[in-house]
């Protein structure tokens, strides 16, 4: 989503924040005990995923975590 306007200004995102953000997109409607289930992950280390104060997964976390919502994970550095 673009903003635009007078005294809007862009700010760049941390990655911990974008991935928090992307998982938590990708779930949709989906609760969380629902996909933690699906990873065998307990509610509470899922929920640290969707936290970006609190999450640090790894990139096989991410690829399983992919898998689960019938995704594929993508790296790329720019």
């Amino acid at each position: 989503m673009t903003y635009s306007g007078k005294g809007l200004y862009p700010v760049e995102v941390g990655p911990h924040i974008v991935i928090a953000w992307e998982i938590r997109k990708l779930r949709g409607n989906r609760s969380q005990s629902e996909i933690a289930a699906r990873l065998g992950f307990t509610y509470q280390a899922y929920q640290r995923l969707e936290n970006p104060a609190k999450g640090n997964p790894t990139v096989k976390t991410l690829e399983r975590v992919a898998r689960a919502l019938g995704k594929r994970l993508e790296v790329r550095m720019a």
